[in-house]
């Protein structure tokens, strides 16, 4: 799961911006107009969805309420306060009120910012990927 396109920016580490401006400023055009092509191909598994959904989410035995504001096949992005270690396993359940329908997953942090995490999700079983794909259909 890669960063997302809107204003859910990753923590940089301090100094890798300037890092990276050096590299780039001593390509020449042409590799520079190479590197963005690459950096501009899509490089998802699966189409993102916008959505507001309500998710329980469970770290370290401690529940919180926090809200879903996208989705896939692959993954989702909450929106929560909590410290997320890159890596740390998670226990989502998300409310999907239209459907009147939970859907349980299991998943991991691959990314975060100061607005929240990306969360890929472990391998689903047939019946929450057909919970998902109902909600992926309604959206």
């Amino acid at each position: 799961m890669g960063y997302p396109e809107n204003d859910h920016k990753p923590q940089v580490r301090p100094g890798l911006t300037d890092r990276l401006f050096d590299l780039v400023s001593k390509m020449s055009e042409e590799q520079q107009a190479d590197l963005l092509k690459y950096l501009s191909q899509k490089t998802r598994k699966f189409d993102r969805k916008t959505c507001v959904l309500t998710v329980d989410c469970e770290v370290r035995g401690s529940t919180s309420l926090d809200y879903a504001l996208d989705i896939s096949r692959g993954g989702v992005f909450i929106e929560t306060t909590r410290i997320l270690d890159l890596g740390e396993k998670v226990r989502l359940s998300l409310s999907f009120r239209a459907l009147n329908k939970n859907l349980k997953v299991t998943g991991k942090v691959v990314w975060k910012s100061i607005h929240g995490a990306g969360i890929e999700f472990d391998k689903l079983t047939p019946q929450q990927d057909m919970v998902l794909e109902t909600l992926l259909d309604t959206l």
